[in-house]
């Protein structure tokens, strides 16, 4: 039921421009954070980042004409895929996604929509955004370059999914690895990463 949920916050204009527009002239950029945290092991046993790729495939298997853009992100972004229908790539290339896809570590959000609004076509509407991210946003409001203020003067839609726990739990060096070993900090103490919940409702109240 929630992955219907998201999918249909994804893309919130088909029901508001169904007689103005077809889908064909809908464009989607998903924003997937792919920081060390999001490798944590709190969702009934499964990391973060799987759930994340089981919900852009399960948003796939419902999309049918739609232009759909992939952005990964961590301390800075990246595109990943530009706008295609080819969505057996889109699905491939996510399934394939690990955290270190991207060296430099953190959660830049900001940087996140910046590199999604650049993503775009001319078009001057149909844009949504899907931002996919446990929310511990290490990066300060500075480094945002405006961008709250853009994709809301732009009326570009946005959903933000925040996956994570309340509890949290601790962030694997080496996710692949059988032998597990955590980060901690330099008095050995495991880092914790929970939900940024807060971090979440204060980038949505920004955006509108």
């Amino acid at each position: 039921l929630w992955y219907s949920m998201v999918i249909a916050a994804a893309m919130p204009i088909y029901g508001k421009e169904k007689a103005m527009s077809s889908k064909a002239n809908l464009e989607l950029i998903i924003c997937l954070d792919i920081s060390k945290s999001m490798n944590v092991k709190d969702m009934q046993g499964s990391s973060r980042l799987d759930v994340a790729k089981r919900v852009i495939s399960s948003l796939l298997s419902k999309s049918s004409g739609e232009q759909i853009g992939l952005c990964i992100f961590a301390g800075n972004a990246v595109r990943e895929i530009e706008l295609t229908r080819d969505y057996q790539l889109i699905r491939t290339v996510t399934s394939n996604i690990e955290s270190e896809l991207i060296e430099q570590q953190g959660t830049d959000i900001g940087a996140a929509f910046l590199q999604a609004r650049e993503m775009f076509s001319s078009a001057s509407s149909g844009k949504s955004i899907l931002l996919i991210t446990d929310g511990e946003n290490h990066e300060q409001d500075e480094q945002d370059n405006g961008i709250y203020t853009e994709l809301k003067k732009e009326e570009i839609n946005t959903c933000i999914l925040g996956l994570g726990s309340a509890k949290g739990g601790a962030i694997p060096t080496n996710p692949s690895a059988d032998d597990q070993i955590n980060l901690t900090d330099d008095n050995g103490t495991e880092w914790i990463s929970k939900l940024g919940e807060e971090s979440i409702k204060a980038i949505a109240d920004k955006i509108g």
